[in-house]
Order: structure tokens, then sequence, then C-alpha cells
């Protein structure tokens, strides 16, 4: 039909925080909210509300926006899938019983002060840096805490960045070392020194080429994502030792483990233990008697 062209109106509020990992293409065609509350709760309870019923409100919500307005004002925009649109609208209606009549019938909201929904054609998310593919290959020793930290930044990175995959393999330690001298048989340069320069660290390949370790990655992640970990250390090392348990238990009946505790003797005589104990897997399936003995 005919183009219309009406005066726009644009106001520029900041924001408070932000939810959803967004990216263009996921927020391409998505249905867009643009809501503003006046609140009779204060504006730290409302945030705790719009946490709980975020899913319930906007399912496969890729994107969300809060801003404050004033004292007694929130105004927030949420990008969510068109399919979820109608079924949206109807939970926003303030005459039948929905969550949102239920903030103002329980006190936590005045009014619904302004409420406009919209179709996004396309969109650009600032924080997706996108660019060429990267495909990343990482192997590293399954209960090790920097394969966990290299696992958990993969996970943040495909979740935020449209043209970043990871695939991600944790072994046991024999595998992990036959699997890098493999690898690396056929690499130039420094990668055949992997296990020697990286003390055993995790293998990082990307779209098929050397990249070193947990170090380069992250120079790596740095420079191309701004992406940085500041995690403490213990919680991978948490991470490592529920992905070996996790391993061990799924091996069942094929397999006992078997541990043995080192130390040294030190000053005083006194024994140092080292850290990690080994653990040595032992394959019934195969050889019974000899794992009985063992």
């Amino acid at each position: 039909g005919k183009l219309l062209t009406a005066p726009v109106q644009i106001e520029e509020f900041q924001v408070d925080f932000e939810l959803g990992y967004g990216g263009s293409k996921a927020m391409a065609g998505s249905a867009v909210l643009v809501c503003t509350l006046t609140l009779v709760c204060a504006y730290d309870d409302f945030k705790a509300i719009f946490f709980e019923l975020k899913d319930q409100l906007y399912p496969g919500c890729s994107k969300a926006f809060v801003c404050r307005v004033g004292d007694d004002q929130v105004s927030y925009v949420v990008v969510f899938p068109a399919s979820h649109l109608a079924a949206a609208k109807a939970l926003h209606s303030s005459i039948k019983p929905t969550p949102i009549r239920s903030l103002i019938e329980e006190g936590q909201v005045k009014e619904v002060t302004s409420l406009e929904w919209y179709g996004l054609l396309c969109a650009v998310d600032r924080d997706n840096y996108a660019g060429p593919e990267q495909k990343i290959k990482i192997f590293g020793r399954i209960n090790d805490a920097k394969l966990a930290k290299l696992s958990a930044a993969c996970e943040q990175l495909q979740r935020s960045q449209e043209t970043f995959s990871a695939d991600i393999s944790g072994l046991i330690e024999a595998e992990f070392e036959l699997v890098v001298k493999t690898m690396t048989a056929t690499m130039p340069g420094k990668s055949k020194d992997h296990l020697r320069v990286h003390a055993g660290g995790p293998l990082v390949l990307c779209n098929g080429e050397y990249v070193g370790s947990i170090r380069e990655f992250e120079l790596w992640a740095l420079e191309r994502y701004q992406y940085a970990d500041n995690t403490p250390e213990y919680m991978y090392r948490a991470r490592g030792r529920k992905a070996l348990a996790a391993y061990m238990e799924a091996q069942g009946e094929d397999a006992d483990f078997v541990f043995l505790d080192l130390a040294v003797l030190g000053a005083e005589n006194k024994a140092d233990p080292i850290n990690p104990r080994v653990i040595i897997q032992l394959h019934r399936a195969t050889l019974p008697k000899t794992c009985e003995n063992f």
C-alpha cells in the first residue's frame, strides 16, 4: 500500500542491565516489545520479578534491555521469536487473568504506561563480532582445569558469536598424548613440541591450524572477541573433577579404577603429597583375570 510517513520520536535511556546473547541472525525476524511500567514496588524488587517472569512471558528471548526511567518507572525492550507473539500479547492483558494483571493486583505495579509491539526485519548486534567462520578444535585431559576453562569459554562464545563453533574432546591421559602426537606429526614448527612446551596442556586448533594451548587461545579470544575470563581457578578444578567422575561412571561394568597416592620425602622427613593422584583404568571386559589380580 501507500507508504505513510510520520515524525519519529526518539528517546534515549541508560541501560541498567541486559539479558540474553543476541546475535544478528537470532534476532532477525523476531518480535519486539517496548513496555513502560509505573511501579509501586522498589526498583530492585522489580528486577527480581523480571528475572523470574522473563522466560514465562517471552519464551526463547534472545535479548532484553531494562532501563530505569525516573523514580517510579521502568522501560524494557524484549526481542523474542515471532512465533510466540500472539501468546505474549495474551499474557500482557490487564483485563484477563495474566501475570501482568497479577502484578497490578498484588500491588507491585501501578499501571502499564505504554505497550508497543513491533516486528524486527533485520538486526545488528554490536556485541557479536561475526567476521569469518572460526572453527575451534580442542583436545585435552578430561580432568584438566585448563580444559574446563577452555570449555567454558567456548560455550560462551558459541552462544554470543554466530560464526564461532567449537568441538572439544576430553580424553584420558594416554589417549591425549597419542592424539596430540598424531595431530601434530604433520604440522610445521613448534607444534611438534606441544607436550613439552605446554606441560601437557590442551591442544587448540583453529580452522585446522595450530594455535597452541590455553594462553594462546585466551590472547586470540581477547583480540578477536574482547573475551576475558576472571573466574577463580578452583571452580575449573572442581569442574575437571566432575568431568572425570562422569567419565568413570559412564564406563559401567566394563572397567574398574584404582588409584595411587604418591609423595616425596621432604624436609624433616615429612612426606609431601604429589597432586593429583594417579588413577589407573582397568579394562575388565578385555582382561578380567589380570584386572582382578591387580
